[in-house]
């Protein structure tokens, strides 16, 4: 296992593993907001790439 990354620390870590949710309900109702993306079809999306990328993908 090489060095860590200086960039991330105990917060950046804490941030990303969070199961934080967020309530859109605020956003979506007074400005009508709607996300531009399907999240479960973005990441089934990103999913494929990554395996079809994957073997293309060299290690740093």
């Amino acid at each position: 296992m090489g060095p860590l990354r200086s960039d991330v620390t105990t917060f950046t870590v804490k941030l990303v593993s969070s199961h934080t949710l967020l309530d859109l309900t605020k956003i979506t109702e007074r400005l009508g907001w709607k996300p531009r993306y399907d999240l479960e079809a973005t990441i089934r999306e990103t999913v494929e790439w990554y395996q079809k990328e994957k073997p293309v993908m060299k290690e740093e």
